[in-house]
This record gives structure tokens, C-alpha cells and sequence, in this order.
């Protein structure tokens, strides 16, 4: 996540400035320079050693700790760090993540400190050192779903019978059930299955140990497999948890052909799949999380007496039984909660049927069907007379500031991976709605000075007519100047005029995109219709600009005729004289 030619704004300035730091970039400090140049070359070396993934969490570390204490890499003290873990602790942060977060800051310190970046800094500068941050003891502090909720939830997700439904439901039953991480459930393939009479057996990993795969998983797998039309053609390379094809269309997964057989479902995916299922089991989202589910699956054969070999199987551990018992000794007991009926007539949306579930009535499928607005809405919108971008642009700015703040609270290096794509974007056409909208109208006159200056023009031609007897609408004079100015008949006062209701429509539709937004739930969801916001921005951008044109040829054919008008009086005048 360094920066790019797309954004040239060094990562150390966004973290110390936010949405300032372009500005903050043009008259920075010499000082401040080599820090944000070390900062980008201390990661591009990360980044050639070490996936992105694994780097991520290092420039995470920074982008909290500089956006909450707002000081300079420099000017950071041993109080400061203090207390910056204690904010994190009070911010509902793992107490392993907070050990490792301070790590990854001194690590930069300390390549700072081996390249010489600042003469001005002590040799050996960190103020991390001396800060107490003891490691946390493995699985301490892990929340936990209850028997209550562990139940809930696989009722909830029983309660959707399709194909995806079934899916959805294998998956996190055999995350409670199962003690493996997560990459050998979801990259599981038909060919590391063996069945036989005993049932099903596989191994999770080359050399590793041939496991009995529980009853009730591998029914699970094979119900959704069939209701798929998937079981019959499975080959050892299909991945068992595939993805739908196309997962944005109402796609339920009834043929072979709907699903992705050669790739696996992504994390991502998986995760935010749970947590709707989740709330709508009513379980507390701190407790929605795929690492959760397993340590519960562990808590759970714990309680059944399990041995320490045993536990070693069941969690496909390579590590010594003594790195085991150290692990396992402080996974916390299973919170009490006695289980819970769910609500009589409870509805089961299943999320990946539609990849975005909009309100009923609003009457598209996504902003750019501007034609199905209904009617009254759009007259209403007219009527406000509105010109120019500024309530579009508004809206587009805000929506940045969201896709920043979920950035700063991005659960994995994909997610923020995806915010901090999505947001160079917004903000670059942020940069070009406002040099498009400087165009259209920098050096002449604006919409609403136009617009007066042919209203009157116009009012005046109806009261001349009705003077001398022949009494007319404002619509019909305007259409014909309109017609002889735009050299067509009629039809163009038409074109016209939808070109108006086009404009009123795209600003109605943005405001529904802005709504939507500002409630979806997901992330997924919230770049999607950010997306379709900032597109429907510049439309909006390129329909005024159209609509400057008509008005601007109108303009000039009126005044034209006018000047034409005075010549001949004049010519009459001279003739007459």
C-alpha cells in the first residue's frame, strides 16, 4: 500500500493529515520529507521480501497510531506509545494485536535508525523501547459463541434451502466442528475426500493424517453438492466451497454451471456471509468471526475430555504437545447463554442470492436507470430549480470520508486493500467533476444568469403577442426559438425538454445512491454503491454540460436576431431620412 502514480501523496502524510494531505504534501518540511520517503522504502522492502498480506499489518500499525496520537514519527515519546496501547485496549482491539501493532512500529524505528534517515534524531532512536507491552498469553481473551448461539445460528442457516443457503450452512458447520484453520476448510478439494464404509475420511494436507470427516459435515457437503448439480461431475481439482459464477445476478446455484468450481470462496466473502446470518440469528456481531468459530470448535472437544494427542489431530497441528497445552490452557470457557427460540415468522434473506439488496420501490437496479424515477419525483425535483454540482459533489465528498473511515477500520489487508483502491478513485473524480465544472462555466456567464436572460427574452415575446392579439404560452415560444435556434422543427423543444428531466432524474437518482450508501452494511456493498455515485456524477457533469450548449446556441441565435432586428430599424431609419 505505498503510493502510486494514481496517488503521489506519500502514506505518512494521509496518515498525519487525512483528506489534507495533498495539501500538507506542497509545503512539507525537509525533515518530514525523509521520514515519508523512508516510510515508502522501508515497505517496498518489506513488500519484496514478504506477501502483501503479511505487510499490511505493518502500515496498519502506523495508520492508527498517527491517527490517533497526530504527531510526527519524530516527536513521538514513550508516554505516547503508552498511551496509544492503552487506546487501543479501549478500543476493543485483541490483546494480541496489540502486541504485535507495537512490534511493527519499532520495526520501522529500528530501520530508520540502520539507514541514518534523520541526523537530527539521537543514534539508536526509538521510543518504543522501554514501553511495557508484555506478549498476551495465546487465546486469551477469545470471544466465544455460547451452546445457545452456537445453535441459533445453524438453525438460522438451515432455514435457507437453497443451494447457496446449503453452502453457506456446510461451511460454518464444519468451522464449529472442526479444529483446522481456516485456509484447509475453505481450499478443500474433492480429491483430498475418501469415502468408505465407514464414511468419509481426508487429509487436510499432503503427509498429513487421514481424519474422519464428522457425519453430519460430510451430509451437509453432499446435500448442497446435489442441490448444486455439482455431485455428480466433481473432479479431485473442483474446490468444494466454490463461488457462484455470477454472484451480482439472482443466481441460487441450481446448475453446475452457476459456480466458479476451479476457485475456492474467498475469506472476505465467507466472513461477511457469516455476519449476516449472524444478525439475523440476533447474536452480537463481536462474536461473528470466522478464527471465533474455531477456537468455540476447539472450547467444545475441550469440554469433551479430549486428550492432548487428540486435540493435536483435530486441530491438524504440527507443533509439540507442549506448545499445545500452552495454547489451549487459556482458551476461556464457553460464555453461559441458554438457548433461544427464534422469532415465530423470522424471514431468511440470504445475501449472496443478490449481491445488493436495495429498499422495495425504489424502482432500479442500480443509479443509472434514471427512466424508471417515477414521475412526481422528478417534477418535484425540477421544481427546485437547481444548477450546477455542488449538492453531487457534497454527497461524493462524504462518501470519501466513509470509505477513510471503514479503511481505518478494516478487519484484513484485502478489505483495506479495496477501501484505499476505492478512494483514490473517488478522489480523483472528485479532482475531475470540479475541472469539469470550472470549464463549463469559467469565463461565461452561469446556468442560472442564461436561464434568466432567455426567460425574460422569452416573457417579453408573450406579452408582444398578447398585445397585438395573439396570446400564447411561454412553452410554445420557447419551443419555436428553440426549433429555429437548434435549426429543427419541433421535436427538438422535445429533446429539450427530456434533456431537463434526464438532469432532474440523475440528481434524484444520486440522492437515492446516497442514502443507500450512507446505510449499507457490508463493505463490499459500500464500494459498489460508491461506485455507482461517483459514475453517476460525472453523467450528471456531462448532461449539464449538454444542457449548456442548447442553452448557450439559444442564447446566441436570440441575441443574433435582435442585433439583426435593430440593423434593418436602423437601415429603415437611414432610408427614411
Amino acid at each position: 500500500m505505498t503510493s502510486s502514480k494514481e496517488n503521489p501523496t506519500p502514506l505518512l502524510f494521509t496518515y498525519l493529515f487525512g483528506e489534507a494531505a495533498a495539501t500538507a504534501f506542497q509545503g512539507a518540511s525537509e525533515r518530514l520529507l525523509l521520514w515519508a520517503s523512508a516510510f515508502e522504502a522501508w515497505l517496498e522492502e518489506l513488500l519484496q521480501r514478504n506477501k502483501l498480506t503479511s505487510v499490511a499489518p505493518y502500515w496498519q500499525a502506523w495508520q492508527r497510531l498517527l491517527g490517533q496520537v497526530r504527531k510526527m514519527p519524530w516527536e513521538l515519546s514513550q508516554g505516547d506509545l503508552e498511551g496509544h496501547l492503552a487506546w487501543l485496549n479501549g478500543e476493543g482491539y485483541s490483546l494480541f494485536m496489540v502486541y504485535c501493532s507495537m512490534r511493527k512500529v519499532s520495526a520501522f524505528y529500528r530501520w530508520c535508525s540502520l539507514h541514518g534517515v534523520d541526523p537530527e534524531c539521537p543514534p539508536g532512536f526509538n521510543p518504543t523501547v522501554g514501553v511495557s507491552n508484555p506478549c498476551p498469553l495465546n487465546y486469551s481473551g477469545a470471544k466465544l459463541l455460547s451452546r445457545g448461539e452456537v445453535q441459533r445460528l445453524l438453525e438460522t442457516l438451515q432455514r435457507d434451502e437453497s443451494p447457496v443457503g446449503r453452502r453457506n450452512y456446510a461451511f460454518i458447520l464444519g468451522r464449529l466442528r472442526l479444529g483446522v484453520r481456516l485456509g484447509h476448510l475453505q481450499k478443500l478439494q474433492w480429491g483430498q475426500v475418501e469415502v468408505g464404509e465407514g464414511g468419509a475420511r481426508l487429509r487436510w494436507r499432503e503427509g498429513g493424517d487421514l481424519v474422519r470427516l464428522p457425519d453430519e459435515i460430510w451430509e451437509a457437503i453432499q446435500g448442497y453438492l446435489a442441490a448444486a448439480g455439482r455431485l455428480a461431475g466433481m473432479q479431485a481439482s473442483s474446490y468444494v466451497f466454490a463461488p457462484l459464477s455470477l454472484p451480482e445476478r439472482e443466481e441460487i446455484g441450481e446448475r453446475a454451471s452457476d459456480w466458479r468450481e476451479g476457485r475456492a470462496i474467498t475469506v472476505n466473502a465467507m466472513g461477511d456471509i457469516l455476519k449476516r446470518y449472524g444478525t439475523l440469528a440476533h447474536l452480537s456481531r463481536a462474536v461473528l468471526s470466522l478464527e471465533g468459530l474455531r477456537l468455540t470448535a476447539l472450547r467444545l472437544k475441550l469440554d469433551e475430555g479430549r486428550s492432548l494427542e487428540e486435540m493435536r489431530v483435530f486441530m491438524d497441528s504440527r507443533s509439540p504437545l507442549k506448545t499445545i497445552k500452552f495454547r489451549l490452557k487459556n482458551l476461556p470457557a464457553l460464555p453461559p447463554d441458554p438457548i433461544q427460540e427464534l422469532p415465530e415468522g423470522l424471514t431468511v434473506t440470504v445475501p449472496s442470492h443478490k449481491q445488493f439488496i436495495f429498499q422495495p420501490g425504489e424502482g432500479y437496479k442500480h443509479g443509472m436507470f434514471a427512466r424508471s424515477q417515477p414521475p412526481e419525483r422528478v417534477k418535484a425535483v425540477l421544481a427546485e430549480d437547481l444548477h450546477g454540482i455542488e449538492e453531487a459533489f457534497a454527497g461524493l465528498h462524504r462518501l470519501g470520508r466513509g470509505l477513510m473511515e471503514r479503511q481505518a477500520r478494516a478487519s484484513s489487508a484485502s478489505e483495506m486493500a479495496r477501501l484505499g483502491d476505492a478512494y483514490t478513485l473517488t478522489a480523483a473524480r472528485l479532482g475531475d467533476l470540479l475541472r469539469v465544472e470550472r470549464e463549463r462555466v469559467g469565463g461565461k456567464p452561469g446556468s442560472r444568469e442564461r436561464r434568466s436572460q432567455i426567460e425574460n427574452i422569452v416573457d417579453g415575446l408573450v406579452r408582444l403577442e398578447a398585445s397585438q392579439g395573439r396570446p400564447t404560452s411561454r412553452e410554445a415560444v420557447l419551443a419555436d426559438l428553440q426549433a429555429q435556434a437548434l435549426g429543427g422543427g419541433a421535436e427538438l423543444a422535445l429533446t429539450a425538454q427530456a434533456l431537463e428531466e434526464a438532469v432532474a432524474s440523475t440528481r434524484l437518482v444520486l440522492r437515492n445512491t446516497l442514502d443507500l450508501a450512507l446505510r449499507a452494511g457490508s463493505v463490499d456493498e459500500y464500494i459498489y454503491l460508491v461506485n455507482i455515485y461517483s459514475s453517476g456524477c460525472s453523467r450528471l457533469v456531462r448532461l449539464l454540460r449538454d444542457g449548456q450548449v442548447g442553452d448557450e446556441r439559444l442564447l446566441n441565435y436570440i441575441r443574433e436576431q435582435i442585433l439583426r432586428a435593430i440593423d434593418e430599424v436602423s437601415k429603415g431609419w437611414k432610408l427614411s431620412g
